[in-house]
């Protein structure tokens, strides 16, 4: 709203009524009217919501998701690199082998066998793992007891550390642990990816960022490309068929056929939804914290 008023007169200082061209007191003439200027708002009215937004926080808000696209188009572009050049190929397969080796590892130890990583500069990835042992089970399961108390007034993770405590002695003392150990592997990487992509997604360098999701993408990429050409392609069925480390048989094939005792194109195509997941949980993941 426009308000107007009337100067002091400049001779002695006598406050005037908005009506005076001159003044009451001395006679001297007044200052011209003067209309303060309308001062600009930091919101904007959002008159569909009824709420005012602040303005920065707009501006904030959409410099934010260009940055994102930015960050996020190239992680997308750069992603191939891993595959330009024989030395570029190594690292990529080297970077995917370890967190698959650890993905094996992380479900071994879980249901009571301790195992290493072993990769080979020759071109071999497998996970080292001995029996299972009973003492290192029930401190695993006793540790899930714990999180279930600690967490005893934040309903949904009590609930869900609660019920992995009731599936625990299905998953490690059953035909589940292989399964699970066999699936651990391409799970694993799956998982790095949606850290990196939750690490894409959070405020830090823009040259991290990019970094981040350049990772997410060739993880996620590179299980996409098997479980689709398990699918379609008759050429990566005979690559995948002679192609495991140290003369073993591939986990997928396994899985298939010693474990669930299905088509290897069933295991494809169930992998290759998981291999979609990773981009959606970082998203909810970075929208809760």
């Amino acid at each position: 709203m426009r308000t107007a008023a009337r100067a002091p007169c400049q001779e002695c200082g006598y406050e005037n009524p908005v009506a005076n061209s001159t003044c009451a007191m001395c006679g001297a003439v007044l200052a011209p009217l003067v209309e303060s200027a309308p001062v600009p708002s930091r919101y904007v009215d959002d008159r569909s919501s009824g709420f005012e937004l602040p303005r920065p926080q707009l501006v904030v808000r959409t410099a934010e998701w260009k940055e994102l696209a930015l960050v996020f188009g190239l992680g997308l572009l750069l992603a191939p690199v891993f595959s330009l050049t024989p030395l570029l190929q190594y690292m990529g397969w080297f970077l995917g082998s370890l967190c698959h080796e650890i993905g094996h590892c992380a479900i071994a130890w879980f249901c009571g066998c301790p195992a290493v990583p072993a990769i080979s500069l020759a071109g071999h990835a497998m996970a080292r793992y001995s029996e299972q042992q009973m003492a290192l089970c029930l401190l695993v399961w006793g540790g899930i007891a714990f999180l279930v108390w600690q967490t005893r007034h934040q309903r949904r993770l009590a609930i869900t550390f609660g019920a992995l405590a009731l599936l625990y002695p299905a998953i490690a003392f059953t035909g589940m642990r292989d399964f699970f150990f066999l699936l651990g592997g391409h799970l694993g990487e799956l998982a790095f990816a949606a850290v990196f992509f939750w690490r894409a997604l959070t405020p830090r360098q823009t040259v991290e960022r990019t970094a981040s999701a350049t990772v997410a993408f060739y993880l996620v990429g590179r299980n996409l490309w098997l479980a689709g050409g398990l699918l379609w392609s008759n050429e990566v069925k005979a690559w995948y068929a002679q192609s495991g480390s140290f003369g073993l048989t591939n986990d997928y094939i396994r899985l298939s056929r010693d474990v669930l005792g299905v088509d290897l194109g069933v295991v494809a195509f169930f992998m290759l939804l998981v291999s979609l997941a990773p981009l959606p949980l970082a998203f909810l993941f970075a929208k809760k914290a």
